[in-house]
């Protein structure tokens, strides 16, 4: 996506985009109740739900057809998030300092 929401490439097979119908071309206009005028809006859109939630979603096909719809959101398979121990690598003392501080400053149940 660039500018305007507006998606510039082919939109993966199979991803949540893909699923709910947006093509190379569409320009998006809504996620939920939060309308699309930039990438940074689609972001911050994202950020208000968690993965498997069916949100509302807006957009106009490259033909001019409006369409309002549903997307079920998904965690991106290309990304694996894992302890940095389970690396081999290890934490600066920065890093520790700020990882101690982190996880003290949560609040405990």
């Amino acid at each position: 996506m660039a500018g305007d929401a507006f998606i510039n490439a082919l939109v993966p097979r199979e991803s949540p985009l893909y699923k709910a119908g947006v093509a190379q071309d569409d320009q998006l206009l809504q996620l939920g109740d939060v309308p699309l005028g930039s990438t940074a809006a689609w972001d911050e859109a994202l950020l208000t739900h968690t993965p498997g939630a069916t949100v509302p979603i807006r957009y106009v096909r490259r033909s001019g057809e409006m369409v309002s719809g549903t997307i079920t959101l998904d965690e991106d398979p290309r990304v694996d998030v894992v302890p940095l121990e389970t690396t081999g690598g290890t934490w600066s003392s920065d890093q520790q300092q700020f990882r101690e501080s982190w996880l003290n400053s949560r609040h405990r149940r």
